[in-house]
């Protein structure tokens, strides 16, 4: 088990708006063997201002540090690597309507030296608060990361017209998904809870609103 702590800088263009970021943290943890092969699992650490960010994403953190834990003291060896990503700066403000995410899951996927033994990716978000987790993004063009999901998982859920409406612009927000897609060309999963949407980004986004608790943190984590 291996512990990094990023600082880093940069930049990159979504369409025609650049953004730059400075001095953001990724704090990474890389677990099992050698082998330049690893799959990514990331969620963020940062809320936006006005929200103390309980869903979005502290309950997606509290479960990859739970997954995290039980698979690093199981006496199962893994045949590849799993990389913990808890990402310092996914929430921008609003810029021409438009929803920017990512600034810190470039920087990692750009300029980490364990990015490029990535294979695959699952990402963890929220767009509400609590209920199941719904897989609304998957790809580009690689059905074998669905297959793996609907084949493991023991309660899978997903939904076409999610990422249909997500994809084509109507919704103003984004996640790291985009980021690891166009930037690392890497296939992947992107998850989110989205029961009670009315809380997102807002002061009601705490541990009293998450629906289900400690259910979903259970549920979410058994099939992570």
């Amino acid at each position: 088990l291996d512990v990094d702590l990023q600082l880093v800088s940069g930049s990159f263009s979504i369409g025609a708006i650049g953004l730059h970021y400075n001095n953001l943290q990724n704090i990474i943890v890389r677990l099992g063997p050698a082998n330049k092969t690893s799959l990514l699992i990331n969620c963020h650490f940062d809320t936006v201002p006005t929200s103390p960010g309980a869903s979005d994403d502290g309950l997606n953190c509290a479960v990859m540090l739970e997954v995290l834990r039980v698979i690093s003291s199981s006496k199962n060896s893994l045949e590849y690597g799993i990389i913990f990503l808890f990402n310092g700066a996914e929430e921008n403000p609003l810029l021409v309507n438009i929803k920017l995410h990512t600034n810190a899951s470039h920087g990692f996927i750009t300029q980490h030296k364990w990015a490029k033994e990535i294979k695959a990716f699952i990402n963890l978000e929220s767009c509400g608060a609590g209920g199941r987790e719904i897989l609304f993004q998957t790809g580009p063009n690689c059905t074998w990361v669905v297959d793996a999901y609907a084949e493991a998982v023991k309660h899978p859920s997903g939904n076409v017209i999610g990422e249909e409406l997500f994809q084509s612009g109507i919704i103003p927000s984004d996640t790291d998904f985009r980021i690891f897609r166009d930037f690392g060309h890497i296939p992947g999963l992107d998850f989110a809870h989205c029961r009670d949407g009315y809380v997102y980004h807002t002061a009601k986004d705490d541990l009293v609103s998450i629906v289900d608790l400690p259910g979903v943190i259970q549920h979410t984590g058994d099939n992570v």
